[in-house]
């Protein structure tokens, strides 16, 4: 692909003849949910069901990273048992007809404290100088998108100029063609200088 063809693409971005595909994000797998019961005489269990079942996975914490530790526990309240090896369920037995009496509670949220009346202030400076910089931002946009298509179509014609001289221009000519390019290179040197002044 050659310069004329990048610069047509991206022309073709720009002036919307082209539409460039978004960008969809892979889905995410929601999260497991963990069921806890509490045991006898340990820390409470948690599972990614609603039972604990032979072959099932254990764990100690509710973010379930860390495996129940190995031995054998009843559940509270129950006279339902079951014995861990690596953190999983080898052996369970009995019931847990009763599991909604059978499950720790869950601890009450914290309450939310609002903002303090200096933390409010930093975030209203936060909010309006993010404000003038959107401001700014939209402005720069604007210009950039008013000086866009002049750039362009002086990059088309600085592609269109010959790299050096043709093998079959005559010597007498050699002279009057440098002149010619030395004035069209110079106009190309003012047009960038007129944009970036823009």
């Amino acid at each position: 692909m050659d310069a004329k063809d990048i610069l047509k693409k991206i022309k073709a971005v720009f002036d919307g003849t082209q539409v460039i595909p978004p960008v969809i994000p892979a889905p995410v797998a929601p999260a497991k949910l963990a069921t806890n019961f509490p045991v006898d005489g340990g820390a409470a269990v948690y599972v990614d069901s609603d039972t604990i079942a032979t072959g099932a996975s254990v764990w100690a914490d509710e973010a379930m990273t860390m495996p129940y530790p190995d031995g054998s526990y009843t559940v509270t309240g129950t006279t339902f048992t079951f014995t861990v090896a690596g953190g999983i369920v080898t052996a369970a037995d009995g019931s847990l007809t009763d599991t909604a009496a059978a499950q720790v509670p869950p601890a009450a949220p914290a309450p939310v404290l609002g903002p303090t009346l200096p933390q409010f202030e930093a975030m209203e400076k936060e909010v309006n100088d993010l404000k003038a910089a959107l401001v700014k931002a939209n402005l720069l946009a604007e210009k950039h998108e008013k000086i866009l298509p002049d750039l362009f179509e002086l990059a088309a014609s600085l592609i269109k100029e010959p790299n050096g001289e043709p093998k079959t221009l005559p010597e007498n000519q050699k002279g009057k063609f440098e002149q010619e390019r030395a004035a069209r290179i110079d106009a190309f040197s003012k047009s960038l200088k007129t944009l970036k002044s823009k």
